[in-house]
């Protein structure tokens, strides 16, 4: 290794950007029911309208009502009769999403456990992890710890698809997908007395938008906090996820019908996620690289110019050949500069060489490079050696001369 710093695996995932953008989602269903007189019940979900989206315009065919509930998620509610038929239904959101946070305190920790599900119910090992990753005098702190260790401990295998394990076995296993970074992150916090809610929505991936799956914890005079363990990010996420729904986990939302006839069927068509647009917003985050000469040292100055905690995704991209990629989620206090130090081992430039050496670091949407410049010449070498050169040299002299 010819960079001196401890690397963390890169998640495989393509990150969007951390500005406001406009999505809109498409749904449709197709209820049966191949008996005369069948009466239709239906409730589907459909979009949530809370702190960070804003639903812009809601669509329905044929016409729906719209129920919302007291944590802003939407649902198309239709009743009618079918005589040996089937109606398809469609329901259309455009959402305007940004998230941001204004946490202004970070409250300690509580001592109270939270009850969990069969899926997020948590074991002794889940109980000693969480304790060692716990900051008893800060929350924020222990949910930048939690998410973290999950990010980074827990395998993505897309092979787990559909299996929605529950938090001891992805804990033994230590692979998942989102569904199962959700549930063990759950069960983790919520042993640790912080409340927390399953993110049901979707997700931009490698410039395809695919179903995900996240979580929120609620923080005492603030509210609910959005934290993804699959990307690692916290407070701030990108603004390509979706909210959809609310649940305690993978299973505990749904869409549904009630119905006179056993025949009546329900299903779900694939749904369409189109983004319109996406920007990048810095969100008061500043960054700036330097380099010295003398000690080889790369510094990544990262500023918080807010006057509240936020929390930021970090990336350190070194030269090709000098180490890995290093990531990192940050909590960064009310106007914090941290530096994240990198030093170069002079020992592997050689004498005569120069090196032009591009480092690149990033948090969320804000972005620094530097071209580093690093000459050991000979020239400087021989200068070094000529005082005692001439020392030598006199003193052959003067011996020849006495002589």
């Amino acid at each position: 290794m010819r960079f001196v710093f401890f690397a963390v695996l890169l998640f495989s995932l393509s990150f969007a950007s951390f500005g406001q953008s406009e999505i809109l989602m498409e749904k449709a269903w197709v209820i049966s029911c191949y008996d005369s007189n069948c009466r239709i019940d239906f409730d589907g979900i459909l979009v949530v309208n809370g702190s960070s989206q804003n639903v812009l315009l809601i669509t329905t065919e044929p016409e729906m009502d719209l129920n919302i509930d007291e944590n802003g998620e939407i649902h198309v509610v239709y009743n009618g009769t079918l005589d040996n038929e089937e109606i398809e239904l469609k329901a259309s959101a455009l959402v305007e999403i940004d998230y941001n946070t204004n946490i202004m305190k970070d409250p300690v920790l509580s001592e109270k456990y939270i009850n969990s599900t069969e899926l997020t119910e948590w074991d002794e090992d889940i109980a000693e992890e969480a304790e060692e990753l716990a900051v008893r005098s800060s929350m924020l702190e222990t949910i930048r710890n939690v998410v973290a260790w999950v990010h980074k401990n827990i395998i993505y295998d897309v092979s787990y698809f559909g299996k929605s394990r529950d938090a001891q076995t992805v804990y033994m296993e230590k692979r998942g997908v989102c569904v199962e970074y959700s549930h063990i992150t759950i069960a983790m916090l919520n042993y640790l007395g912080i409340e927390t809610r399953y993110v049901n929505g979707y997700v931009e991936v490698k410039e395809d938008v695919q179903a995900h799956a996240w979580v929120e914890a609620y923080i005492p005079d603030y509210g609910w906090l959005p934290l993804d363990p699959t990307f690692s990010q916290v407070g701030i996420l990108d603004s390509s996820h979706l909210i959809v729904s609310y649940g305690l986990d993978q299973r505990t939302d749904y869409d549904k019908i009630i119905s006179n006839k056993e025949s009546a069927a329900l299903m779900r068509l694939p749904t369409n996620v189109t983004i319109i647009s996406m920007e990048e917003d810095a969100k008061n985050l500043s960054m700036e690289i330097t380099f010295n000469n003398q000690t080889y040292l790369a510094s990544m100055n990262i500023r918080n110019e807010r006057n509240d905690y936020v929390y930021g995704f970090y990336s350190f991209y070194p030269p090709v050949g000098y180490g890995d990629i290093e990531t990192d989620l940050l909590l960064l206090s009310p106007n914090e500069l941290r530096v994240r130090n990198y030093r170069f081992d002079p020992v592997i430039f050689a004498e005569g060489f120069v090196y032009t050496l591009p480092v690149r670091a990033s948090v969320n949407d804000v972005e620094a490079s530097k071209t580093i410049i690093i000459s050991k010449s000979r020239i400087e070498a021989e200068e070094r050696t000529c005082p005692l050169a001439v020392i030598l040299l006199l003193a052959v002299i003067k011996f020849a001369y006495k002589k």
